[in-house]
């Protein structure tokens, strides 16, 4: 095969009179061809002629057939990764548009929440204000009585005086019936008077949100007070454990809806038709954090629903008018507003416990 070259070469090598190397691509007998690497040597003869080209070439068919498949899956790559990056062009902005997509009904879904929330939260300040407005209508229903009576005692005591038929025992019997009657109107406006300065502490802190410096048990206590009007509705017994000194400088209308959310969750789904329990709060404090420790003897949660509780809108009282809503804001208030956890455990038949762990650096 290596005297099959091409002439060209070949007289180009001639002509040059030098060393000739290159690729040539050689037929063979039987139709096929194969690629040398060919290196030409002219030789001539004394007197300058021609003699001979010594040709020396090396089989390189099978490296050519590598190189032009490498050459074709190169070109054939090329094409794929430019058809990869229009299909990545085309997707990256049809999920730019699925994102602002989702980004607005994102906004729209968290202002509808807010304002579900804030229309509970309201709703919670309405039965507060209902509650105390019920609460504070018996003492002083009382006090109106009472000061009738006396103004008609005085009346016929007038008028025993005026006619000249008033005796000594009618005298003392009148002071005893308005020294009585007095400290009964007194001790019902001093009743009516405690509940108003509760409900205006509970709803001022619930209704303004700001930050400020309380003690905790005794806020407890005022948030007992403005639930009276529900608790007096069964046998509740409801105990408190907190230490005297504790104060917090923290978010009360915050502290106050977590603990009244938590009892009225207890009173309707833990004891339900039951209308009797008993609540335990206690309240204990290392040198971090602060924990709240709320505890029933309810029916219990199952343990199906034990993993939505805190999801909004899940109540399995929503024919009894149940929002959904209570302890969904329970667990926001104790993750945002708190920057604590809250956590529930739960065995039917054997109550339910709520822990809520929040920094004590919010504490004085």
């Amino acid at each position: 095969e290596a005297f099959l070259t091409c002439e060209d070469s070949d007289e180009k090598t001639w002509a040059a009179g030098a060393v000739f190397r290159g690729d040539e691509v050689i037929p063979r007998p039987d139709g096929t061809s194969k690629t040398f690497d060919i290196i030409k040597v002219p030789t001539f003869k004394e007197d300058g002629s021609r003699k001979g080209l010594v040709v020396v070439g090396r089989d390189i068919t099978e490296r050519k057939k590598a190189e032009e498949a490498l050459i074709q899956n190169q070109q054939e790559l090329r094409r794929l990764n430019e058809e990869l990056e229009l299909r990545v062009v085309k997707r990256t902005e049809a999920l730019k548009k699925i994102n602002e997509e989702l980004t607005k009904a994102l906004v729209e879904l968290r202002q509808t929440q807010s304002q579900l929330v804030e229309s509970e939260k309201m709703a919670a300040l309405g039965n507060l204000v209902a509650g105390v407005a019920h609460e504070i209508n018996t003492p002083l229903g009382i006090g109106v009585t009472a000061s009738s009576f006396v103004t008609e005692q005085v009346r016929i005591y007038k008028s025993l005086y005026e006619q000249g038929k008033l005796k000594k025992t009618d005298l003392e019997e009148m002071m005893k019936i308005v020294t009585e009657t007095s400290e009964f109107i007194l001790s019902n406006l001093n009743r009516a008077s405690e509940l108003i300065q509760s409900f205006k502490m509970v709803s001022v802190d619930q209704s303004s949100g700001e930050r400020r410096a309380f003690r905790v048990k005794e806020y407890l206590g005022e948030t007992l007070k403005s639930l009276r009007h529900k608790l007096k509705k069964g046998d509740y017994d409801i105990n408190i454990s907190c230490p005297d000194e504790l104060q917090l400088n923290s978010y009360p209308g915050a502290f106050y809806q977590i603990v009244s959310q938590l009892i009225i969750n207890s009173l309707n789904h833990g004891f339900g038709e039951r209308k009797a329990g008993v609540i335990d709060v206690e309240v204990t404090t290392d040198d971090k954090n602060v924990q709240m420790v709320f505890r029933d003897n309810g029916v219990g949660i199952t343990e199906e629903n034990l993993k939505k509780i805190f999801d909004p809108f899940f109540t399995t009282r929503r024919d009894y008018g149940g929002s959904g809503l209570g302890l969904h804001i329970v667990y926001n208030l104790v993750t945002q507003t708190l920057v604590g956890r809250i956590k529930c455990e739960s065995t039917p038949g054997e109550g339910t416990v709520f822990t809520i762990t929040f920094p004590m650096s919010r504490a004085v």
